[in-house]
């Protein structure tokens, strides 16, 4: 009997394990780590507790790597996980956009669905296992426990799904890179993607809890040039924005590093043309009335507010007093609203890691890692991030069931 460990409790781990129990039978013992006291949490907290684990839109262009990506997708895509997840249990229904979510719109439901599975095939389940270290040994693998000295498991195969470093509360806290450095595993630098960008607090501190549709551009400070733009709702913070148009923009702006400055276009159905024809009509058809009210009916208040304070506009002086000059300044900052990138909320609330283990590292048909015969790597814990949208659910399960079912495979023919 062949020994599978699996360093991590996380999609990725869970379909791993079953995927071997599945295809190798009674001839492996599979047995799952997970450092919390308890296995899912990241499940748990997926699409605001819904749990959006796929999209009928799949497409690898939807990742950082479309070529790595695509021999998984492809064996395993958005049919092929909603009908196994299916086969185990699981309802599911589409929302919106493709998104699709367990049938009760509880990642609860998917937590237990799971369990359950795992369960019925036997897999090991040891909590609060915390690795700290992993060694090579006589062809196997032992992997110790932070929590009890000098205790470890041995095994013949192993499994990296230790996640990123997102989220460190719910599992994953960038530990399982380190476990690879004995073996000169090359990781790249990692940051934290789809997440909230912090801005000028002056600027931002009256609009906290707006949320408002508009176009959302990357410039580079020096060259000026936009070199990304998307719609959505922005959602305003007390010291920056989120919502996920502007996580999309973070996951942008980290995987490539630079001084940005996001432009929001609160009307991106007009040209500036437009606009400043609009703000002319206003000013006749509210020419007695304070300068405050100018974009009354046109833009949420407090919004129109902090436009008009930022173009410098005294706010005590009557429309019909606006020249020219302040028309054409106020329909500018309509049509780009720039707010300077001072970082971002962190990898605490990040939803995904950018960067991770080298995908030179990694065999993209099998996910094994070069350098370690019988390891394997899957997740998040690679290279590789999705869009908003159940991507980055999709591709922890998918990969997850590949590389279980390459090692059972390799434990059927060495049989």
């Amino acid at each position: 009997m062949k020994d599978v460990i699996i360093i991590g409790g996380g999609p990725a781990g869970i379909l791993c394990a079953a995927a071997i129990k599945e295809n190798a039978k009674e001839m492996v013992n599979v047995t799952i780590v997970e450092r919390l006291e308890k296995m899912g949490k990241k499940i748990l907290a997926t699409g605001n507790g819904k749990c959006n684990f796929t999209n009928k839109n799949l497409s690898p262009r939807r990742y950082n790597n479309p070529k790595f990506v695509t021999p998984t997708l492809s064996t395993y895509g958005h049919k092929e996980i909603v009908e196994y997840l299916e086969s185990i249990g699981l309802l599911s229904k589409e929302i919106s956009e493709g998104r699709m979510y367990p049938y009760t719109e509880s990642a609860t439901t998917v937590l237990e669905v799971m369990r359950m599975h795992l369960n019925r095939l036997g897999v090991n389940v040891k909590t609060n296992y915390e690795v700290n270290k992993v060694v090579e040994k006589n062809g196997r693998y032992l992997v110790y426990n932070k929590n009890q000295r000098n205790y470890y498991l041995e095994c013949d195969y192993l499994v990296f799904a230790c996640g990123g470093a997102s989220a460190p509360v719910l599992g994953s806290n960038g530990s399982g890179y380190g476990l690879l450095k004995p073996f000169k595993v090359k990781v790249t630098d990692i940051y934290p993607g789809l997440v909230g960008i912090k801005s000028d607090i002056t600027t931002l501190k009256v609009l906290n809890g707006l949320r408002f549709k508009c176009n959302v551009s990357v410039y580079e400070k020096k060259t000026k040039s936009c070199v990304w733009i998307e719609y959505g709702e922005v959602q305003f913070k007390g010291d920056g924005i989120s919502g996920i148009v502007v996580m999309e923009a973070s996951t942008f702006m980290a995987r490539h590093q630079g001084n940005y400055v996001i432009n929001l276009d609160l009307m991106p159905e007009a040209s500036l043309d437009d606009t400043i024809r609009m703000l002319n009509i206003r000013k006749e058809l509210f020419e007695s009335s304070e300068v405050l009210n100018l974009l009354t009916g046109m833009l949420p208040k407090m919004l129109g507010q902090v436009i008009l304070k930022k173009a410098s506009i005294d706010m005590n002086s009557y429309i019909k007093n606006l020249t020219k000059a302040n028309i054409v300044k106020i329909a500018g900052l309509i049509k780009a609203f720039p707010l300077d990138v001072k970082g971002d909320y962190g990898f605490e609330r990040s939803q995904v890691t950018v960067g991770g283990v080298s995908l030179t590292e990694v065999d993209n048909e099998t996910l094994e890692i070069r350098k370690m015969p019988n390891a394997y790597v899957c997740g998040e814990m690679i290279d590789i991030d999705g869009e908003c949208g159940g991507y980055n659910m999709q591709w922890a399960l998918a990969s997850g069931y590949l590389v279980g079912k390459k090692i059972s495979e390799s434990i059927n023919e060495n049989a």
